[in-house]
């Protein structure tokens, strides 16, 4: 029965061989541990600016916090809309319409009032999150609109709070 350190040995046994004829013909090749070190890190010659100029704008994880929170309202949002079926549900929902939306008016001011950022840390923003947060309100507007097809299942209550968040979102 062969064992892996059996084939590694075998391995290793038969490979010897060429590496010994490959050192006796190959004598201008210098020694591994005479070639440089390329992993080591990397330190720039020119150090004439400070390490506060040349660094880099960092995403602020409170701004991202806020960002993370605004899509998981939306993800609820969503959620509520999707569980709308009939009358029952649309009536049930509009609670939780209202509350959705009172949540998101207060992550909006909290959103509006984070200290403005650097440009590039912006546009990392809107490549990382945008693209979600536009397919989620893409979503929420088509079941507003399956809503409204069928007549928001005759809710008063879902029609108004729907209308409250369409005005608060403005």
């Amino acid at each position: 029965m062969k064992t892996p350190f059996f084939s590694l040995l075998l391995c290793a046994l038969c490979v010897s061989p060429l590496q010994a004829q490959e050192t006796e013909t190959d004598s201008d090749i210098p020694p591994l541990r005479d070639l440089p070190d390329f992993d080591a890190e990397w330190i720039p010659e020119d150090t004439t600016g400070t390490e506060e100029e040349s660094a880099l704008p960092e995403p602020n994880q409170e701004t991202i916090n806020v960002i993370l929170k605004g899509i998981s309202l939306q993800k609820e949002m969503l959620g509520a809309l999707r569980s709308i079926t009939d009358r029952k549900t649309a009536d049930a929902a509009s609670r939780e319409i209202r509350r959705i939306a009172a949540d998101l008016k207060v992550w909006g001011a909290t959103l509006d009032a984070r200290p403005i950022e650097d440009e590039i840390i912006m546009g990392d923003y809107e490549v990382n999150f945008l693209p979600e947060i536009r397919q989620i309100s893409a979503d929420i507007r088509r079941e507003g609109e399956r809503l409204g097809t069928y007549s928001y299942f005759g809710s008063k209550l879902l029609y108004e709070s729907l209308t409250e968040l369409i005005r608060q979102a403005q």
